[in-house]
C-alpha cells in the first residue's frame, strides 16, 4: 500500500519536472503553469486538485496518470467553453447558476445534510458544483445558438458536427502545453 502511494506521489511530483527539464518549455508556460488556453494559464496545483477529485470519485486511491489526464482535459475543456461563450456574447448570470444548482440539488439529494455529506465524501465544494452547472448552461446555450432556426434533425446533426469540428480546431490552436501534458492530453494539446 505505501509503495503504491509512493509511486503515485512520484508520478505527480517528479514526472512533470523531469519531462519539462528534458524538453523545451513553450513560451508563457512553466513547470508550475504547464497549460495555457488563449493566454490564460492553468496552474499545476489546479490540475492536481482536479486529479485528486477524479481519483476520489473513481475510488482508485491516490491520483495517477489517468486522473491527471482527465483533470487536464476537464480544465482545458472548461477554458474552451468559457472562451467560446465569451466570443459568442453568451453569458450566464450567477443568479441563474445558483437557481439551477438549487433545483438540481433538490432533485438529487433528499436534504441539505445529504448534499453536505456528498461534498465531504467527494472532496468537492459548492463552488465546484456551481462551475459544473455554469458549464452545462453555457454548453446548452452554445448548442442552441448553433442550431438556431434549424428544425430538420439530420440538418441539426450536420450543423452540430460542423460546429464541434470548427470549435475544436479553433480552441486547440489557442492551447499550449508543456511536453508532459501534450503527451497526456493529446486531444486538447497540439504537439510541436
Amino acid at each position: 500500500m505505501t509503495r503504491r502511494l509512493l509511486l503515485a506521489l512520484l508520478v505527480l511530483l517528479a514526472v512533470p519536472a523531469t519531462a519539462s527539464a528534458q524538453a523545451p518549455v513553450p513560451e508563457g508556460l512553466s513547470r508550475t503553469e504547464p497549460i495555457s488556453v488563449a493566454g490564460e494559464t492553468i496552474p499545476l496545483a489546479e490540475i492536481r486538485r482536479w486529479a485528486r477529485l477524479a481519483a476520489r470519485s473513481g475510488g482508485s486511491g491516490p491520483p495517477g496518470l489517468p486522473e491527471l489526464t482527465q483533470a487536464a482535459d476537464v480544465l482545458i475543456s472548461q477554458r474552451w467553453l468559457e472562451g467560446e461563450a465569451r466570443a459568442s456574447g453568451i453569458r450566464v448570470s450567477e443568479r441563474r447558476v445558483r437557481r439551477d444548482l438549487r433545483r438540481q440539488a433538490a432533485e438529487s439529494f433528499p436534504s441539505r445534510r445529504a448534499l453536505r455529506r456528498f461534498l465531504r465524501r467527494s472532496g468537492q465544494t459548492l463552488a465546484d458544483l456551481r462551475l459544473r452547472v455554469r458549464q452545462d448552461l453555457l454548453s446548452s446555450r452554445l448548442r442552441d445558438r448553433a442550431l438556431e432556426g434549424i428544425d430538420d434533425p439530420e440538418e441539426q446533426m450536420a450543423r452540430l458536427d460542423a460546429f464541434v469540428t470548427d470549435y475544436r480546431m479553433r480552441w486547440r490552436a489557442q492551447t499550449r502545453c508543456t511536453a508532459f501534458f501534450t503527451r497526456l492530453a493529446e486531444q486538447s494539446c497540439p504537439s510541436g
